[in-house]
């Protein structure tokens, strides 16, 4: 793919089959948006056309692999999906990295993202350029922050590019550790002898 920048992009019309998980509502509990803003972007991950096998199953995480997990100041979502992928997702840098990972890979994860509350964590999923040439970054919130699940933000504020997360491309063939690439097991049968009716004269 190349690396021209369009004026705008958006992840839902680029890949269709992420509309669902874009546009659902989610009723999070307070302090959960590093978990929600890590999930939806791995969801969307997966259906983005990721080289995982069609046979893959994800194989079950133990409590103690996701240290993570259990309040909202041990939570990051670089370490869910550390943990959810068993490689440490990718720092993006700048404006123009973040829109080409959107191009290349589908949603990203912001994860300093300011508001009065403090420090959010949202997923990026497209930019836009408005009619007076700004730039918007197009953002799906796990809250509705701004009064909505899905609004737009200017580029450069509320520190929205501080810390950009992206999930990591496999490099082995489209196999990500903690998946098992493995096809589900097929039940066995054994017959069962069929008993012969005896006759007697």
């Amino acid at each position: 793919m190349s690396d021209w920048l369009p004026p705008s992009f958006d992840c839902r019309d680029a890949f269709p089959a992420l509309c669902p998980v874009l546009e659902e509502p989610i009723q999070q509990h307070l302090g959960t948006c590093w978990f929600h803003s890590a999930v939806t972007a791995l969801r969307c991950w997966f259906l983005s056309g990721s080289n995982i096998p069609s046979n893959t199953r994800l194989v079950p995480v133990p409590p103690q692999a996701m240290p993570h997990c259990g309040s909202e100041r041990e939570g990051y979502p670089e370490k869910v999906l550390e943990s959810l992928t068993g490689i440490p997702p990718k720092r993006l840098q700048g404006q123009d990295e973040i829109r080409r990972s959107l191009k290349r890979s589908g949603p990203v994860v912001s994860v300093a993202y300011q508001t009065p509350a403090g420090a959010h964590a949202v997923v990026i999923f497209g930019y836009k350029t408005t009619e007076d040439g700004q730039l918007m970054w197009l953002v799906k919130d796990s809250n509705a922050s701004q009064g909505a699940d899905v609004y737009e933000t200017p580029f450069g504020q509320y520190g929205i590019e501080d810390v950009v997360l992206e999930i990591p491309q496999p490099t082995d063939g489209g196999r990500l550790p903690g998946i098992d690439p493995s096809p589900f097991p097929q039940p066995t049968y054994s017959p069962r002898p069929i008993p012969q009716p005896t006759y007697s004269p």
